[in-house]
Order: structure tokens, then C-alpha cells, then sequence
């Protein structure tokens, strides 16, 4: 039971840790308006298809 009141607990954190961490790299990339934010360039797409 400790355990799963901690995962669930800590999921929900990170998760919302992570979007952020998102943001904030792309701020930092000088992509300060929302409208910048969105989508993916050709390429991210194309490093993460190396990724893959």
C-alpha cells in the first residue's frame, strides 16, 4: 500500500515537472510566444526520427 500511495503520489508530480522543464527549454531556445511553441520544426522531427 506504501508504495502505491507514493507512485501515485510522485507520478503526478513528475508529470507536471516534465511539461515544465519542456517550456522552460523552449524559452530558453527564444521561443518566448505560444504561438513559437507549437509543433515541432523539420528538425526536431527529423532528430527524433533518428531517435527512434
Amino acid at each position: 500500500m506504501l508504495v502505491a500511495v507514493i507512485g501515485t503520489s510522485l507520478s503526478a508530480y513528475l508529470y507536471t515537472w516534465q511539461s515544465n522543464e519542456e517550456v522552460e527549454e523552449e524559452i530558453a531556445q527564444g521561443r518566448i510566444l505560444l504561438s513559437q511553441r507549437r509543433g515541432a520544426t523539420d528538425y526536431e522531427l527529423q532528430h527524433t526520427r533518428k531517435d527512434v
